[in-house]
């Protein structure tokens, strides 16, 4: 089940419609984005703190608290969160 406002077609895969969502861009532009990261060949899945920086300062507030409920609220804080409060 795609969490409420995202709808999966024939021709999109949920995790992009989330991302594209989360993010504010077009499904279009995350998909040509990871064709450019498999061409490179930088070998890593791990996602740039740059980007991800990037993208929090852009999102709204609502866009932020989906992303919470999707992730997971336990998620956010156990690893995102508490290890910085030590």
């Amino acid at each position: 089940m795609l969490p409420i406002g995202l709808r999966a077609t024939r021709t999109s895969n949920p995790t992009v419609a989330l991302a594209a969502r989360v993010f504010g861009v077009s499904e279009p532009l995350i998909r040509e984005a990871l064709k450019r990261r498999r061409k490179n060949g930088n070998g890593t899945s791990e996602p740039n703190l740059t980007v991800l920086s990037r993208a929090w300062s852009r999102a709204t507030p609502a866009v932020r608290a989906e992303f919470g409920r999707v992730v997971g609220v336990n998620v956010v804080w156990d690893d995102a969160v508490a290890p910085n409060l030590i």
